[in-house]
Protein backbone atom coordinates (compact mmCIF):
# COMPACT_ATOMS: atom_id res chain seq x y z
CA UNK A 1 0.00 0.00 0.00
CA UNK A 2 1.48 3.77 -0.74
CA UNK A 3 1.57 6.24 1.94
CA UNK A 4 1.14 9.05 -1.01
CA UNK A 5 -1.06 12.20 0.64
CA UNK A 6 -4.27 11.63 -1.46
CA UNK A 7 -6.03 14.45 0.24
CA UNK A 8 -5.54 17.40 3.37
CA UNK A 9 -8.70 18.09 4.95
CA UNK A 10 -8.89 22.27 4.76
CA UNK A 11 -11.64 21.73 7.71
CA UNK A 12 -9.68 19.23 9.84
CA UNK A 13 -7.08 21.48 11.33
CA UNK A 14 -6.33 22.17 14.70
CA UNK A 15 -3.26 24.33 16.75
CA UNK A 16 -1.34 23.60 19.46
CA UNK A 17 -0.45 26.93 20.62
CA UNK A 18 1.28 25.92 23.88
CA UNK A 19 3.29 23.25 22.39
CA UNK A 20 3.66 24.97 19.07
CA UNK A 21 2.06 21.63 17.13
CA UNK A 22 0.13 21.84 14.33
CA UNK A 23 -2.51 19.12 13.60
CA UNK A 24 -4.26 18.35 9.93
CA UNK A 25 -6.17 15.34 8.60
CA UNK A 26 -4.32 13.85 5.59
CA UNK A 27 -6.28 10.64 3.40
CA UNK A 28 -3.74 8.43 1.99
CA UNK A 29 -4.32 4.64 -0.01
CA UNK A 30 -3.58 3.38 3.84
CA UNK A 31 -6.63 5.19 5.50
CA UNK A 32 -7.05 8.57 7.41
CA UNK A 33 -4.66 9.94 9.68
CA UNK A 34 -3.92 13.07 11.80
CA UNK A 35 0.23 13.94 11.05
CA UNK A 36 1.66 16.15 13.88
CA UNK A 37 4.05 19.14 12.98
CA UNK A 38 6.18 20.52 15.17
CA UNK A 39 6.38 24.24 13.99
CA UNK A 40 9.52 25.09 15.58
CA UNK A 41 11.63 22.24 14.34
CA UNK A 42 9.16 22.23 10.91
CA UNK A 43 9.22 18.68 10.45
CA UNK A 44 6.59 15.64 11.18
CA UNK A 45 6.86 14.31 14.47
CA UNK A 46 3.76 11.95 14.22
CA UNK A 47 1.32 10.36 12.24
CA UNK A 48 -1.92 8.81 14.45
CA UNK A 49 -4.52 6.71 12.30
CA UNK A 50 -7.90 7.69 13.00
CA UNK A 51 -11.70 5.84 11.53
CA UNK A 52 -12.69 9.40 10.32
CA UNK A 53 -11.33 13.30 9.99
CA UNK A 54 -13.06 15.45 12.45
CA UNK A 55 -14.52 18.49 11.15
CA UNK A 56 -14.69 21.95 12.58
CA UNK A 57 -11.50 20.44 14.71
CA UNK A 58 -9.84 22.87 18.11
CA UNK A 59 -7.10 21.25 20.23
CA UNK A 60 -8.49 21.05 23.78
CA UNK A 61 -5.45 21.76 25.67
CA UNK A 62 -6.46 21.01 29.64
CA UNK A 63 -7.20 16.81 27.79
CA UNK A 64 -4.41 16.99 25.18
CA UNK A 65 -7.30 16.12 22.35
CA UNK A 66 -8.63 16.99 19.32
CA UNK A 67 -12.34 17.86 19.28
CA UNK A 68 -14.57 18.24 16.60
CA UNK A 69 -17.66 16.63 14.44
CA UNK A 70 -18.26 13.66 12.57
CA UNK A 71 -21.16 13.88 10.79
CA UNK A 72 -22.91 16.42 13.02
CA UNK A 73 -21.67 13.99 15.55
CA UNK A 74 -19.25 15.38 18.73
CA UNK A 75 -15.96 13.32 18.67
CA UNK A 76 -12.57 13.32 20.23
CA UNK A 77 -9.22 11.61 19.41
CA UNK A 78 -7.25 11.41 23.23
CA UNK A 79 -3.81 12.61 21.42
CA UNK A 80 -1.84 10.48 24.21
CA UNK A 81 -3.96 7.24 23.62
CA UNK A 82 -4.79 7.06 20.23
CA UNK A 83 -8.62 6.57 21.10
CA UNK A 84 -10.91 7.55 18.69
CA UNK A 85 -14.73 8.65 20.61
CA UNK A 86 -17.48 9.51 18.97
CA UNK A 87 -20.54 10.40 21.52
CA UNK A 88 -23.78 9.58 20.00
CA UNK A 89 -25.94 12.09 22.49
CA UNK A 90 -24.45 15.23 21.25
CA UNK A 91 -25.92 14.88 17.54
CA UNK A 92 -26.57 18.19 16.29
CA UNK A 93 -28.13 17.25 12.40
CA UNK A 94 -31.27 18.28 13.38
CA UNK A 95 -30.11 21.41 13.63
CA UNK A 96 -29.52 22.43 10.63
CA UNK A 97 -26.50 22.79 8.51
CA UNK A 98 -22.73 23.42 10.00
CA UNK A 99 -20.70 25.97 8.99
CA UNK A 100 -17.12 24.75 7.56
CA UNK A 101 -14.56 26.39 10.08
CA UNK A 102 -16.80 28.42 12.17
CA UNK A 103 -15.66 26.92 15.85
CA UNK A 104 -14.00 28.13 18.19
CA UNK A 105 -12.66 26.61 21.89
CA UNK A 106 -12.73 29.05 24.88
CA UNK A 107 -9.31 29.69 26.43
CA UNK A 108 -9.92 27.63 29.85
CA UNK A 109 -11.04 24.45 26.92
CA UNK A 110 -14.16 24.64 29.18
CA UNK A 111 -16.41 25.30 26.01
CA UNK A 112 -16.39 24.23 22.32
CA UNK A 113 -18.62 26.14 19.83
CA UNK A 114 -19.90 25.28 16.59
CA UNK A 115 -22.46 27.37 14.31
CA UNK A 116 -25.43 26.37 12.64
CA UNK A 117 -27.89 27.54 10.27
CA UNK A 118 -30.87 26.21 8.98
CA UNK A 119 -33.38 26.70 5.76
CA UNK A 120 -34.98 29.22 7.22
CA UNK A 121 -32.13 31.29 6.82
CA UNK A 122 -31.75 31.22 11.09
CA UNK A 123 -28.34 31.35 12.85
CA UNK A 124 -27.40 28.80 16.05
CA UNK A 125 -24.32 28.56 18.40
CA UNK A 126 -24.18 25.14 19.68
CA UNK A 127 -22.23 25.44 23.00
CA UNK A 128 -20.50 21.61 24.29
CA UNK A 129 -19.60 21.81 27.69
CA UNK A 130 -16.62 20.07 27.63
CA UNK A 131 -16.46 18.76 31.64
CA UNK A 132 -20.09 17.26 31.41
CA UNK A 133 -20.33 16.29 27.47
CA UNK A 134 -23.82 18.30 27.33
CA UNK A 135 -24.79 21.27 24.76
CA UNK A 136 -27.11 24.08 25.00
CA UNK A 137 -27.92 25.93 21.55
CA UNK A 138 -28.60 29.72 21.16
CA UNK A 139 -29.97 31.38 18.23
CA UNK A 140 -28.07 34.07 16.82
CA UNK A 141 -28.31 36.80 14.33
CA UNK A 142 -24.93 36.45 11.84
CA UNK A 143 -21.78 34.89 11.96
CA UNK A 144 -19.23 38.04 12.33
CA UNK A 145 -15.56 37.71 11.55
CA UNK A 146 -13.68 35.52 13.13
CA UNK A 147 -14.13 33.27 16.06
CA UNK A 148 -13.04 33.95 19.75
CA UNK A 149 -14.16 33.31 22.49
CA UNK A 150 -13.70 35.60 25.85
CA UNK A 151 -14.73 34.12 28.90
Amino acid sequence: MDSTIQSISGNAQAYDSKNLLYYDSVTTLKGVYYYCFDMLQKKLVHMSPVPFSLDNAEFDASENRLIGLVDDVFAYLDLESGKFVRIPSLNFSRIGFRQLGASAISSDSRYYFVFYENHQAESFFVRVDLKTLSYRVNQVYDLIGTMIYIP
